[in-house]
């Protein structure tokens, strides 16, 4: 089974972060039609995530694969590349040590079904979010802003 892109996106962030950018979040959940994933994709400041001057933003269905960083259906490694490339004057910070968060992530990506297109969804309009809990236990969240 092929990864849809918003997978990749969950998986770029993991890679990402093995790369020592350990302060990135991804920030995500469902449009009120729910029929689009929405993400932003930031650095962890002072102040703790999510925050307002986050890197990256977008919509996607199930059949897009473009964001702001790149275009078409890519793997893992070149979706981070190509982000690690267009974002590079912005991750410094980003470089922070986090050991904290990257094993809360790690241990929430583990939980989903990544390989059945499991999406991460913090947050939607009309029900609970199913993945909205596991925001009580990571570190530097600051809730919604």
């Amino acid at each position: 089974m092929t990864d849809i892109f918003p997978t990749k996106i969950i998986k770029m962030i993991i890679d990402l972060h093995s790369k020592g950018y350990e302060s990135l979040y991804l920030y995500s959940g469902l449009s009120p039609s729910g029929m689009n994933w929405r993400y932003e994709i930031g650095v962890i400041g002072d102040h703790g995530w999510p925050n307002r001057t986050y890197l990256a933003s977008g919509s996607l269905d199930r059949e897009n694969t473009d964001t702001n960083w790149s275009n078409g259906d890519l793997t893992v490694s070149e979706l981070s590349d190509k982000f690690e490339n267009q974002y590079r004057k912005s991750l410094g910070e980003a470089r922070r040590s986090n050991p904290d968060f990257v094993k809360w992530f790690a241990d929430l990506a583990d939980n989903l079904d990544l390989t059945n297109s499991g999406l991460l969804i913090f947050y939607q309009d009309y029900d609970y979010s199913p993945h909205e809990f596991f925001l009580e236990k990571a570190p530097c969240y600051n809730g919604k802003y």
